[in-house]
């Protein structure tokens, strides 16, 4: 058996915009724009990790994939 991905994945962003939205305007009436960004990022990422396995920091480095640890270094790789 095998997951339907997609459906799944849009789920979890459409999930994430909601709970996002309502999380940057839970103590402040008009929160800004960048406020509302960031937390529907950190909203849909965290909806993803809950349905979807990603690999350990460190772990993709040889395969080159891209990185949605929250924690990675490689999720904002510093300038040279």
């Amino acid at each position: 058996m095998r997951a339907k991905e997609y459906p799944v994945a849009e789920m979890c962003v459409e999930n994430g915009l909601v709970l996002g939205w309502n999380r940057a305007h839970k103590h402040v009436s008009k929160p800004s724009p960048e406020a509302i960004r960031e937390a529907q990022a950190q909203a849909v990422l965290t909806e993803l990790c809950e349905w979807f396995d990603f690999p350990e920091p460190g772990e993709h480095e040889e395969r080159r994939e891209v990185c949605l640890c929250l924690t990675c270094p490689l999720r904002n790789p510093p300038v040279p």
